[in-house]
């Protein structure tokens, strides 16, 4: 099985109505990028909770944060020298297979540790229920790392 190669990803943002909230971030692979995306929302979460030291949020919790947002979408290098656009609903399929991917990665993980029985209580964590959807568990106190690099703004 041969892994496709990481492809370069820019993420246009918009925070809220106002031109004046107009960011990008570029990542190195689609997945950087999703990750990113949620580590906005956590951040946003923090904020919100400032004395909470663990946070647990659903998928549903995530996808109205993209909805709200004033913009957001992706373009994608292609391979051949351009970048494909992608839209929030786009964002929001890939946010869900990578949260999916990391919960199967982590269940795996944890399995083999404790020899095929998952232990309760893994703060950091993803979670998947049996109908697929998806948990993230953050922990407040230690910062989270960031891979982007950020800083530019769109002017109007």
């Amino acid at each position: 099985m041969s892994m496709a190669a990481p492809k370069h990803t820019i993420v246009l943002l918009q925070e809220t109505a106002s031109k004046s909230t107009r960011t990008f971030s570029d990542f190195e692979s689609v997945s950087d990028a999703m990750n990113g995306i949620c580590q906005l929302y956590e951040q946003r979460l923090k904020q919100m909770n400032p004395g909470v030291r663990n946070i647990t949020y659903d998928i549903t919790e995530l996808y109205r944060f993209i909805d709200e947002l004033g913009d957001l979408c992706c373009l994608v290098y292609n391979g051949t020298g351009a970048y494909e656009p992608h839209n929030k609903q786009w964002v929001k399929d890939r946010v869900f297979a990578h949260l999916k991917r990391m919960a199967n990665d982590q269940h795996s993980a944890v399995s083999s540790e404790f020899g095929g029985h998952q232990e309760d209580g893994l703060h950091g964590g993803i979670n998947q229920d049996s109908v697929g959807s998806v948990a993230r568990h953050v922990m407040v106190a230690p910062p989270i790392s960031r891979t982007a690099r950020h800083g530019c703004t769109w002017t109007s």
